[in-house]
C-alpha cells in the first residue's frame, strides 16, 4: 500500500542551514513518495532542501529512484541518531557526488535517512538524452520501511527511467512493426 504524503516543513535556527521551507519530515511512514520542488518541472536555483526520513527502530529505509534526472547535487546519508544538521551521530554518505545511469535501490543499515539537495547554478546537473525529447527535471522518489530480519528488502521488478522507458519503446516499436506487418 502506498500513502501519499504531505510534508510540513521544518523549522531550523541556522543561519547556513538548508532552507526552513523546504525541509520535510517523514516519521515512521511505511510507504512514500519524494519529489524535488516542482517535480517533473524546473526547480527554483539556487535551491537548499532536505528530507528526513525515520523509521522505528530495527527498520531498514529503501529508496527506488523511480524517477531520477540529476547527475549531481544531491546527498544522501544515514544516521544512527538524527535530531537536527548539528546533533546527530553514527553518519555515513551513501551516495557517489557525481551518478551516472540508472541508479540501484539504496538500502540503509541505520534507521534515519537524510537527503539533501544543494544546487547553486543549473551548469551540467541534468540527465538528458536528446532536449526535445526529455523535458523533466529533478526527482521522483519512492522509499519503503521494511524489517531489518526480512531477507529480500528490494521489490525485485521496481521501475524506474531506464527500465520502464525502454520497456515502453519496446513495446511501441514492437506494436509498430505489428501494425505495419498485418496491413501487408
Amino acid at each position: 500500500m502506498f500513502i501519499m504524503l504531505i510534508s510540513s516543513p521544518l523549522l531550523s535556527s541556522s543561519e547556513n542551514s538548508i532552507d526552513p521551507t523546504c525541509t520535510f519530515v517523514y516519521d515512521e511512514i511505511e510507504t512514500g513518495f519524494i519529489s524535488s520542488p516542482n517535480f517533473p518541472h524546473q526547480f527554483p536555483i539556487p535551491i537548499h532542501c532536505s528530507w528526513i526520513i525515520r523509521a522505528p527502530i530495527g527498520n531498514v529505509i529503501t529508496l527506488y529512484w523511480t524517477q531520477f534526472y540529476l547527475k549531481e547535487g544531491l546527498k544522501a546519508t544515514e544516521y544512527a541518531f538524527y535530531i537536527n544538521s548539528s546533533l546527530n551521530a553514527g553518519s555515513t554518505s551513501l551516495l557517489p557526488s557525481f551518478i551516472e545511469g540508472d541508479p540501484m535501490p539504496l538500502v540503509t543499515s541505520k534507521p534515519v535517512l537524510v537527503l539533501e539537495m544543494d544546487i547553486t547554478d543549473d551548469r551540467n546537473i541534468y540527465l538528458r538524452n536528446m532536449d526535445w525529447f526529455l523535458d523533466a527535471f529533478g526527482f521522483n522518489i519512492t522509499f519503503t520501511i521494511v524489517s531489518f530480519t526480512v531477507a529480500h528488502k528490494i521489490i525485485p521488478d521496481y521501475c524506474s527511467v531506464y527500465k520502464c522507458t525502454i520497456l515502453f519503446l519496446f513495446s511501441w516499436f514492437l506494436w509498430t512493426l505489428l501494425s505495419i506487418w498485418a496491413k501487408m
